[in-house]
């Protein structure tokens, strides 16, 4: 389960990566997303 959801944020930030718009008008709110699914990850699984 931990490494499909790593799996999922990963595929996530490639698609934004793939939309320069997207990136552009949402950069922060993707960092923080990330970090923040990233946290709760980790948290979950370790």
């Amino acid at each position: 389960m931990c490494n499909s959801v790593l799996y999922q944020i990963i595929n996530v930030k490639e698609t934004a990566t793939w939309s320069h718009g997207f990136i552009r008008s949402t950069h922060l709110i993707g960092v923080y997303s990330t970090l923040f699914a990233f946290a709760v990850w980790f948290w979950v699984c370790f």
